[in-house]
């Protein structure tokens, strides 16, 4: 999503929407407005830790459920 790489591009993720019945109005606001993920991410951290089900999360010193 954040370099517009094959399969996330604004083309294919329209082309994703018209298929899935977005109407053409729809369809051209969401071509118009550009890449908003890259608003609201405008930096991608280096590393990760992947999560999967079952793992346990610790945020503000306290373990998650």
């Amino acid at each position: 999503m954040h370099n517009q790489t094959a399969t996330h591009s604004l083309a294919d993720t329209c082309a994703l929407f018209r298929r899935h019945g977005m109407d053409d109005e729809h369809l051209g606001e969401l071509a118009g407005r550009g890449n908003h993920y890259r608003r609201g991410v405008p930096e991608i951290p280096q590393v990760f830790e992947r999560m999967l089900a079952g793992d346990r999360v610790v945020a503000g010193g306290r373990p998650g459920r």
